[in-house]
Order: structure tokens, then C-alpha cells, then sequence
């Protein structure tokens, strides 16, 4: 059997993702991703070196796969033009990967949650590797907030602002140590912490799962802010489309006072948060 579909069958047979408490919901799963990250390629380059990325040097090419270097349609989405990635070939598809060439060095990026790796390369299952792994997702998973710093923003925002939504009262949230868990025929390396998102304006806490069959990032809102609004809502924004340049339609000046009054509170919640996270005072050197 092919493995990609026996990886399928595998997370069909593991504990649903979704099926979580009250108030926690999936943020990321890896098999999702893998699955539109499958490509049309041309003029491919097989690349030969080892390790395969420096930063990932625990990942290794199963027995048949390649790493390849040739150009994609990027999924046909947006009208990007094709350009050079470097991809996986795996039984018979090619699924792009996010790697950068630097000093001679190929490097997996953190910023398009490469983790998620791990589900396309053989590698084996320690808790090092695995934090080594963890360490390829975007800042706000790779560096939590500590236990301090969620405390300060929690009495600033209680006395800033007093009608907003919190889902914690007291004591410390309730973190896991890292461990590692075998359900089944899966095991993997979980790791809790907290994390600011400030596109939902929102604390949550994150839990992440990483091992051969399984890659996935679930979270619970513990402080919600002012719900995000954007400029388009209240100003007359330049848009591009097919045809050049183009204007909205115009606002309702009524609605647009409103949501500009929404926008307004929405950035004092992000600034006040952000100055506390950032304060030398409360920030881990």
C-alpha cells in the first residue's frame, strides 16, 4: 500500500482532531495541508545532498521518494506566475515544499508551518527531533508567551477595558509538560503553551501534536479582544482587479463612524497587549 494512503487511513483510525472540549478548536491540520500542496511540475532538477535541510537534518527521503527543484503552477490560484520551488516527489505526485537556498544551505521556513514536514519524510520519533521540528512554525508557536506575561495583560485589559470577554479567572493556565503520547499504532510528541494572535485578537492556548502520522495544532481562546475590522470597511479602499485599478463601492456614513469607532478600539487592544509582551520588565531575556 502506498504510504500517503495508508497515512489517510491511519489519522481516519486516530482519535478525531475535532472532536475537542468545549471552546477548543482545530487551527491546523498537517494532512490538509500536505494534500494542496500538490503540484504540477516541469523542468525538474532532482537535488542530491545530505543532509536534506540543515535545519531539519532528522528528515530523510523515504525509499522511492526525491527532492526535486522544478517549476509549479502554484495551484493555479491567484494568476501567480510559475516559478522554481523545491518539491517532494512521493509515489508518483509532486507536493511542494517552502525552502530557501542561503549560503549553501537549504533551509525549511517557519513561516508556511513546515513542521508539517514530518508526515512527507522518514524520520525517527524522539523528543529531541521532534522539538527540533517544532522549532519550523511561525514565532508565536516556536516562542509561547510565559505564564507572566499572559498575567499582565490579563489585569490590563480587566482594567482597560472591563466589558471584554475572558474565558480565565484565576490561578495559572493549565499547561502540560512536553511528553510524549502513543495512541494505537501513532505516537507523537505533544507540546502546550500560549500564544497571542493579532489578526483574531485573541490569547489562546495551543496544543501540538508532531510524530510520523500526525501534525496538528488545536487551540482555546482564553482572552478574546475587539473583533477584527479592517480599513475597507469604513474608507474607501483602492482595489486591483482584472481590468486596473478600482474603487469600492462608497459607505453609509453612519456605518462607516461605527466600524472606524470599531477599528479604533480593535488597535488600542493590540497596542496595549503588544507593549506588555514586548516590556523589558515582564519579557524573558
Amino acid at each position: 500500500m502506498k504510504f500517503l494512503f495508508l497515512l489517510l487511513l491511519g489519522a481516519l483510525a486516530a482519535p478525531a482532531p475535532q472532536s475537542f472540549a468545549e471552546g477548543r478548536e482545530l487551527l491546523y491540520d498537517g494532512l490538509e495541508s500536505i494534500e494542496r500542496m500538490k503540484r504540477e511540475v516541469w523542468n525538474v532538477v532532482e537535488v542530491n545532498r545530505t543532509p536534506l535541510f540543515d535545519n531539519a537534518p532528522c528528515l530523510r527521503l523515504r525509499p522511492g521518494d526525491k527532492l526535486v527543484k522544478a517549476m509549479s503552477d502554484l495551484g493555479g490560484k491567484g494568476g501567480r506566475p510559475p516559478r522554481f520551488h523545491f518539491h517532494v516527489f512521493s509515489e508518483g505526485r509532486y507536493y511542494q515544499i517552502w525552502a530557501d537556498e542561503e549560503d549553501g544551505k537549504l533551509l525549511l521556513s517557519a513561516a508556511f508551518y513546515s513542521a508539517e514536514n514530518c508526515l512527507l519524510f522518514d524520520w525517527d520519533m524522539t523528543p529531541e527531533n521532534a522539538k527540533a521540528l517544532r522549532t519550523l512554525l511561525p514565532n508565536k508557536y516556536a516562542s509561547s508567551l510565559t505564564i507572566k506575561q499572559f498575567e499582565a495583560v490579563l489585569a490590563a485589559v480587566k482594567q482597560k477595558f472591563p466589558g471584554i470577554k475572558i474565558d480565565y479567572e484565576s490561578g495559572h493556565p493549565s499547561l502540560s509538560k512536553d511528553r510524549v503520547i502513543s495512541i494505537s499504532s501513532h505516537t507523537y510528541a505533544e507540546f502546550q503553551g500560549l500564544a497571542y494572535d493579532s489578526f483574531r485578537n485573541r490569547i489562546y492556548k495551543y496544543t501540538i501534536k508532531i510524530g510520523p502520522t500526525v501534525f496538528s495544532i488545536d487551540g482555546q481562546t482564553l482572552l478574546q479582544g475587539p473583533g477584527h475590522v479592517d480599513r475597507s470597511e469604513f474608507e474607501r479602499v483602492e482595489t486591483r482587479g482584472p481590468n486596473g485599478p478600482a474603487f469600492q463601492p462608497d459607505i453609509d456614513p453612519i456605518t462607516a463612524k461605527l466600524k472606524k469607532a470599531e477599528f479604533d478600539e480593535m488597535i488600542r487592544f493590540q497596542n496595549l497587549v503588544i507593549e506588555i509582551i514586548q516590556s523589558k520588565a515582564i519579557t524573558p531575556k
